[in-house]
């Protein structure tokens, strides 16, 4: 990931608009609906985001993220109308369905994408 572009201020921010180590980054509302529902996991130890993204905090959040990229979700948020700017919201995610193996097994699932996906990558 690269930060070259960030912008950095000094400023009081509010603990709802700071992410973590892990947490999982979302694009809740775009001009462009590709992109709504796009993430990504955070790995620096700690940031602030802005107004259109919102973060999901779990154990499972590679596991999540990979499903959050699978054609799958993609199919669902596809069937979310909207009136106005592209958007998917926290009601929209809590309806989403979402299979969730036994923890033990989503380790070997993200394992093996990411397996995959390091062969396609070269």
């Amino acid at each position: 990931m690269s930060y070259c572009d960030n912008l950095y201020v000094s400023c009081e921010v509010p603990q709802k608009a700071m992410i973590y180590k892990n947490d999982l980054l979302i694009c809740a509302r775009n001009g462009s609906r590709s992109l709504v529902g796009k993430c990504a996991i955070v790995d620096i130890e700690k940031a602030s985001f802005g107004a259109f993204m919102t973060k999901f905090s779990s154990k499972f959040n590679p596991y999540i993220k990979i499903f959050l990229d699978s054609p799958t979700f993609r199919n669902q948020l596809d069937n979310v109308k909207t009136e106005t700017i592209n958007q998917i919201t926290q009601k929209n995610l809590q309806n989403q369905l979402l299979p969730l193996p036994p923890f033990e097994e989503q380790i070997k699932i993200v394992n093996t994408i990411n397996k995959i996906y390091s062969i396609l990558d070269c």
